[in-house]
């Protein structure tokens, strides 16, 4: 069997991990179940050049990575977590930020992230049936991007349109929101990555989870899974995320330089 075919039989979750493994510089598929993996990876923060913190938490382990002269330093702060879940705890995660603004010499100039990352595969999607969402097209990708500047939407429209998965929310036959991808170059044929934005004063009325479906489906139609990655606080986004059919994948705390 070729490697495209043994790529192909894969679940949905091995390509999702495979994909934030880049991001951690990791192999979040080995993580043992159970355990809190504490690594050094000099590659990672010597090309980044700002991070000095990564911890991802899955259900039932958590990878917790930093500079190798740091380790010492933070693996009995870790250790009182007798278990994954537990390094969500305020207190641990209140030191780990005070020693790496120790190390950086100026607390003020450390940048900290919390964010979930979310996956959505083909027996969990929810399919909202709604006439006014409409796929962009390089027709109509002008009269989007000049709507919607404000939320984000990609300028670009060769970047817009890469995957082919981009949609707009049309009210009065004007588009107030959109929900599209963003290019994952070698993981195109398998991971879509879900950008979405809707104007302000057209919040809360479903017009988002609409849009986060038909860019959903377009997604898995073409044989890919979705991901989706937003901040921790970002409730509402998290919400919408859900009631499309998106499971949970990790929580992650990143602390880097501004």
């Amino acid at each position: 069997m070729g490697t495209a075919d043994m790529r192909d039989i894969k679940r949905p979750v091995d390509h999702v991990a495979h994909f934030y493994s880049v991001r951690a510089g990791f192999p979040l598929g080995d993580l043992r179940s159970g355990e809190i993996t504490v690594v050094g990876s000099d590659q990672r923060y010597r090309q980044n050049g700002r991070t000095k913190f990564f911890m991802a938490i899955l259900h039932d382990r958590a990878l917790v990575s930093t500079q190798h002269e740091m380790v010492a330093m933070v693996r009995p702060i870790v250790e009182k977590a007798e278990e994954p879940c537990q390094l969500h705890d305020e207190a641990i995660i209140s030191s780990l930020i005070k020693l790496c603004a120790e190390a950086t010499g100026d607390a003020t100039d450390l940048y900290q992230y919390e964010g979930v990352k979310l996956y959505c595969d083909p027996e969990n999607y929810v399919l909202v049936m709604d006439s006014n969402v409409r796929r962009i097209t390089r027709r109509d990708a002008g009269e989007a991007i000049a709507a919607l500047r404000e939320v984000g939407i990609p300028d670009d429209v060769d970047y817009l349109l890469a995957d082919n998965a981009a949609f707009a929310y049309y009210v009065d036959n004007a588009p107030v929101g959109f929900a599209g991808t963003h290019p994952v170059g070698e993981f195109s044929d398998r991971i879509g990555n879900i950008c979405v934005g809707v104007l302000g004063r057209h919040h809360r009325r479903g017009y988002g989870k609409a849009l986060v479906s038909a860019t959903t489906g377009e997604l898995l139609h073409q044989g890919r899974t979705a991901v989706w990655g937003t901040a921790a606080n970002n409730a509402a986004a998290i919400k919408t995320a859900q009631s499309v059919g998106y499971n949970h994948y990790c929580w992650l705390l990143e602390l880097r330089f501004r």
